[in-house]
């Protein structure tokens, strides 16, 4: 059963804001994935929109919630 993460208002604001300001694609693409998920997308809907496979969405998330922003920055 996957995990069940609950984001907070800034949580998702700072992921909004970070979607829409950084540079780096790739860094981009993983705020992509954690923001639909904290935005209620399912995994399936992430997967239909990103290409990132469930185990990618599945990390990205848990170092999310472990690392912050930073972590999203970091190579998975």
């Amino acid at each position: 059963m996957p995990k069940i993460f609950k984001y907070t208002e800034n949580q998702i604001n700072e992921l909004k804001t970070t979607f829409e300001h950084h540079e780096n694609a790739r860094a981009i693409r993983r705020v992509q994935v954690v923001l639909l998920r904290a935005q209620g997308h399912s995994i399936k809907q992430v997967t239909a929109v990103t290409g990132a496979s469930k185990a990618k969405i599945s990390r990205l998330t848990c170092k999310y919630f472990a690392e912050g922003l930073e972590g999203l920055s970091k190579t998975c």
